[in-house]
């Protein structure tokens, strides 16, 4: 028998926000399909992590050096997500994995979608399995009772990309036992479209989401605050980067988050393209605008799409020498010199998006006043 509430379900890797966001999404646009469109309603911000600050503990500075937690990384807020889904919260204690796994079946059987706290340390394959300790929200839309798996999407094989991952009970069952016997609670989130959802977005939100997006993207001097930690906003950061690039790639030995975040430009660049589109769908911006626009968006694209070309080359060199040496100077420095001129695309093309979408709003409150 096939337990499946979510089968027409798709992975959703159009952007990469993290494991939870981009599971809600999919489930969204399996409900309905006017939500491939709600990325476009998202708030969108640039972080560059502080080299000089206090950290939070011994160790951690190395570690940020060593994984690539100085790479700029994207910003996604999308607080419409809470508006749009029902969730249920569940904790449980020392009970049996068979109890959990029996919850779990009921849980899909009443048409959730569930996000279950487990540990990849004890799962059959991908990049955790067996080697280290990852707690981590596996999203499950369904159960296949012949194969005696969940049917899961995940990204425990590549890093930012979603996938389906059948997950044997077995795994869940022994990664249950091992929060047990840790004296660690087995977390449970059952979640499903809200009934009120369908039909919810506003078609002007992207609107004004896209100045709020520009004016951030172009303030001076603007920090933030995460886990403690400081960070540049905006271009600023990513200028920054591109000066500090070539020694923090020298001293990156684990790369897995660089080319995450690498990749989160490349993507954010299409969205961008989409979201000019819907503008200009939607009147709220001209065609020939739209085009230029478009134009400028793809070549941002294309230019991060190199730049994560080249930087992967590189770090497959390294592999393959199996040596952490500095690569050719030169060609690092290129690199950079490479992201100096993305940094002035950028800036380029959020004053083009800005100007024009002030425009707009400009004469509407003109025409609604006069």
């Amino acid at each position: 028998m096939l337990r499946n509430k979510g089968n027409r379900i798709i992975p959703y890797n159009d952007l990469w926000l993290d494991c939870i966001k981009n599971n809600l999404i999919s489930m969204l646009i399996a409900f309905d399909d006017s939500y491939k469109d709600i990325i476009l309603h998202a708030g969108v911000k640039y972080h560059y992590k502080l080299q000089i600050q206090q950290f939070n503990y011994v160790g951690e500075e190395d570690k940020f050096y060593d994984e690539g937690f100085f790479t700029p990384k994207v910003m996604f807020s999308l607080d419409l997500l809470d508006q749009l889904v029902e969730k249920k919260s569940f904790t449980f204690r020392n009970n049996d994995s068979n109890h959990v796994d029996g919850f779990l079946k009921a849980s899909l059987d009443e048409g959730y979608f569930i996000f279950l706290r487990v540990d990849r340390f004890f799962y059959p394959k991908g990049r955790e399995a067996g080697k280290y300790h990852m707690e981590h929200p596996v999203f499950i839309y369904g159960y296949d009772d012949t194969q005696k798996c969940y049917q899961t999407i995940e990204d425990c094989m590549i890093p930012g990309t979603m996938d389906y991952f059948p997950l044997p009970v077995s795994a869940v069952q022994t990664s249950c036992r091992s929060f047990i016997e840790s004296g660690k609670e087995i977390e449970v989130i059952l979640c499903k479209p809200n009934d009120r959802s369908k039909g919810r977005l506003n078609k002007v939100t992207p609107l004004y989401e896209a100045i709020k997006m520009c004016k951030e993207s172009l303030a001076e001097g603007e920090y933030g605050t995460e886990f403690n930690l400081l960070y540049y906003t905006g271009l600023k950061g990513l200028s920054i980067f591109a000066t500090e690039f070539v020694e923090l790639f020298a001293r990156m030995v684990e790369p897995s988050l660089f080319k995450m975040r690498v990749m989160q430009f490349e993507q954010l660049h299409q969205r961008n393209i989409n979201l000019v589109q819907y503008l200009a769908r939607h009147d709220y911006i001209e065609t020939t605008n739209a085009n230029a626009l478009c134009r400028q968006y793809h070549d941002l694209r294309e230019k991060w799409g190199f730049f994560k070309r080249k930087s992967f080359e590189f770090i497959a060199r390294r592999k393959l020498r199996n040596s952490s040496l500095l690569e050719n100077r030169r060609d690092l420095q290129m690199l950079a010199d490479h992201l100096f001129v993305i940094v002035q695309q950028e800036e380029d093309a959020v004053n083009s998006l800005q100007s024009i979408c002030e425009l707009f709003v400009q004469n509407k409150d003109r025409f609604e006043h006069g």
